[in-house]
């Protein structure tokens, strides 16, 4: 069912003998709390008020609606018919009166409470600039942001977005479709400068750069220019910048009127306990309206934390908060982004070193404390993320032969080829719903199941959709094993009977008279000698292709299993036609070591392509570790070829 508006309004409730939860805001947070009272088997009645007309939807894809990748319908997060639950849309609650434990709305109704959630939520927060009123200034919070700014993009030319955090550049992405320039101010140096250092964020802003959008860093927007509709907006540099769209992503301001109003303890969010209980007795607040011990979190997956402690609670639990643990996992433009700890600048006086890793476009950084790890920062695909967020929760000592495979690798724990269900149980595969790996496991032993019913069992992948990759490789367990590769066994048996050859066969002695048959002029003949050596030239060449397979993504002709068998079917020709060049003297002096060297290579190839052939029956990582290793020794083996292929070439024309 899509997003439409909804006007659902029940003037008057009547008081009843069952405990009732009234939740105060339908946003994620307000929606996950109810799903998890239901699931916990909550006895009483439920209701749920929501101030948009619309149906609960998620707000983390607001950004993918706005730049054409998700249709509406995608955004919905309907809560499902219950007997005991009561949905009430486009109904904002103005008044709370916590003596006689009722609300009221806008309407004039009244409505009786047990228990009361506060799950307000945020709202934009716009700074005090000159002209922030004027046509052509956004923000972009809610549904009625991202349906104004999608009408917007198709005529706005040059957009300015104010604010460089996650929200502006995904904002400023959305906006770059029909050929808009887009411009980014950001009032400190770096952009996502209270998740990022300084080399992550200088790597997002060079990929932002690629594709297109602009960046002003440093500086602040001081007024927005134009009679009555945006012109330009003045920075703090003095310069101006010509534009028609102003979108603010400045940050939020949490959502607490209707609590200061009812003399409810206020902070910068409401103020609650370990228990998430506000200074009024049965009233709760939980998401980003909530102030624990003056942290207001303005990411999702903390609301939901709190949302399923509390509901645990009343539902018979006796669980607390202890706060949450920042991390940010996602896409930033479709750039891989991680960030966990005490990674922002808050935190620097607690920092005892730092150990980081750059190769190409992966940058991996961790932070440490006394030897214990409290952060992590990286760009790039990084498999063994869950486990190094483990050990972040857990503030896990770090031992030194650890640095050492991440100085040199870049991995902590060696685990590249770890499947998720192999962690222990308490880490966590979706960070946005708390779903831990037992949690999988426990709805993968009840039998049959898909990424479908996952998600609709346990909300894997619900919310930013980060964790999919890991919930499908889970459901790929136990892995099944894939048919030898026959055609590459043979290729490759082919190849070592001829290499055997080679090496252990004598010298063809030449023929002793005029009467016999003779093959010896094959590599006796100048001529023929330079056929037979250039053609093993041109059949090395060939074989190096199956590197350009491997690393240019562009090259998607025939499958990878197709070139392997090419390469090991050249070398077996590459081979034989050595037997031609050399009638298998090798000779001496360096002719001799490039012959050893060239069948070193088949060798070390033989043997990696025969593991490779196997790899689909044996599926451990220690086996996979075996293949990795011969395919870095084969390709060292061959570092010598160039230069004796050289010398050799060279004794032959010049001497």
């Amino acid at each position: 069912m899509g997003i439409n508006e909804h006007t659902h309004i029940v003037q008057q409730d009547s008081r009843s003998s069952c405990t009732k939860i009234v939740i105060v805001g339908n946003g994620p947070v307000g929606v996950h709390f109810v799903r998890q009272l239901i699931g916990n088997g909550y006895p009483g009645h439920i209701t749920i008020f929501g101030e948009e007309p619309f149906q609960p939807y998620n707000r983390v894809l607001l950004s993918s609606f706005l730049s054409g990748e998700l249709g509406i319908d995608a955004l919905t997060n309907s809560l499902e018919e219950h007997p005991s639950l009561l949905q009430q849309f486009h109904c904002k609650i103005v008044n709370i009166d916590h003596q006689n434990k009722t609300i009221e709305d806008q309407f004039g109704g009244v409505h009786h409470y047990d228990v009361l959630v506060l799950a307000t939520g945020s709202s934009a927060f716009i700074p005090n600039i000159s002209g922030n009123q004027k046509t052509g200034v956004y923000r972009f919070r809610d549904m009625h942001d991202a349906q104004s700014l999608y009408a917007r993009k198709t005529r706005s030319r040059h957009t300015v977005v104010i604010g460089g955090g996650l929200l502006g550049l995904e904002t400023a992405k959305s906006m770059l479709k029909y050929s808009t320039k887009v411009s980014v101010v950001q009032h400190s140096a770096a952009l996502m400068n209270r998740q990022l250092d300084l080399t992550a964020s200088q790597m997002v802003q060079a990929y932002a750069e690629s594709n297109g959008i602009e960046f002003c860093l440093n500086c602040q927007v001081l007024e927005i220019i134009g009679e009555d509709k945006v012109e330009s907006v003045k920075l703090s540099t003095g310069e101006h910048l010509l534009c028609d769209t102003v979108i603010f992503t400045t940050g939020i301001t949490p959502n607490t009127q209707l609590a200061f109003d009812a003399k409810i303890s206020v902070r910068r969010g409401i103020q609650v306990n370990e228990m998430l209980r506000t200074s009024q007795e049965d009233i709760y607040a939980i998401g980003e309206c909530a102030d624990y011990e003056g942290q207001v979190y303005g990411l999702v997956a903390p609301g939901l934390e709190q949302a399923s402690t509390l509901a645990g609670n009343l539902c018979g639990g006796n669980s607390t908060y202890r706060g949450s643990k920042l991390m940010t996992e996602l896409k930033v433009l479709g750039l891989s982004v991680f960030s966990m700890g005490k990674v922002s600048d808050e935190y620097a006086n607690q920092i005892t070193n730092t150990l980081t890793f750059r190769k190409q476009d992966v940058y991996r950084k961790l932070l440490f404390s006394r030897g214990k790890l409290v952060g992590a920062v990286a760009i790039g695909q990084w498999s063994e993320i869950k486990e190094v967020q483990a050990a972040i929760d857990e503030s896990r000592y770090i031992y030194p032969w650890h640095l050492l495979r991440f100085s040199t690798t870049g991995y902590l724990f060696g685990s590249q080829e770890k499947h998720i269900l192999s962690y222990p149980d308490d880490t966590l595969v979706c960070n946005c719903q708390q779903v831990s790996v037992a949690q999988i496991r426990q709805e993968l032993d009840k039998g049959e199941c898909n990424f479908e019913s996952l998600q609709a069992s346990l909300g894997v992948s619900s919310v930013c959709g980060t964790c999919k990759p890991l919930v499908q490789s889970a459901l790929n367990q136990p892995q099944t094993k894939q048919p030898v590769k026959k055609a590459l066994l043979i290729a490759t048996f082919t190849a070592f009977v001829i290499a055997c050859t080679l090496l252990w066969m004598p010298a063809i002695a030449p023929t002793q008279s005029v009467q016999q048959a003779s093959w010896d002029w094959l590599w006796t003949d100048s001529l023929a000698r330079q056929i037979s050596g250039f053609t093993i030239l041109g059949l090395i060449s060939l074989s190096l292709l199956l590197s350009l397979k491997k690393r240019v993504k562009q090259v998607q002709w025939l499958s990878f299993d197709v070139w392997r068998f090419a390469h090991v079917t050249l070398a077996a020709l590459g081979m034989s036609t050595l037997f031609i060049h050399t009638g298998i003297s090798f000779g001496n002096g360096l002719n001799r070591l490039l012959a050893i060297n060239f069948v070193l290579i088949i060798l070390v190839g033989i043997a990696s392509a025969v593991v490779a052939a196997y790899e689909g029956q044996v599926v451990t990582p220690g086996f996979k570790r075996i293949k990795r290793y011969l395919v870095v020794s084969h390709i060292v083996t061959f570092w010598p070829l160039p230069i004796l292929l050289a010398f050799h070439i060279l004794s032959v024309y010049y001497f």
